[in-house]
């Protein structure tokens, strides 16, 4: 650590952009405490700002994602009440070819009985 080398600012990330020999920084923080002070208060003005900015932001995304959700379970109860009337309609095509077989093995077996009498 050698004195004459010259280091930044610790304050640089509020904007400080001083490099001064590592024996003079202790000067160089007293003489611009006010100059440091004020870009730390600029800096987390700016913060402020942007974490206002990205609450709202993310109020709105909350509130589309909701709205979504919503518009997504209403599509879906949709579909189950459209497939669940299909269902029933199958149901119902079911049992009648169901009954329309059950006259055909009525009606062959009646034939076959008669074939039976023909012999």
């Amino acid at each position: 650590t050698c004195p004459l080398e010259r280091i930044g600012c610790p304050f640089k990330d509020a904007g400080c952009t001083a490099k001064v020999a590592r024996k003079e920084m202790e000067g160089h923080l007293e003489t611009n405490t006010q100059k440091h002070l004020m870009s730390v208060f600029t800096s987390y003005q700016k913060l402020l700002m942007q974490n206002e900015e990205l609450k709202e932001e993310a109020q709105m995304l909350k509130m589309e994602s909701r709205k979504e959700v919503q518009e997504l379970k209403e599509k879906v109860q949709e579909s189950k009440e459209e497939l669940k009337e299909q269902v029933q309609e199958l149901n119902e095509e079911t049992q009648e070819l169901k009954e329309e077989v059950e006259e055909l093995n009525e009606e062959t077996q009646e034939l076959k009985e008669e074939v039976k009498k023909l012999k």
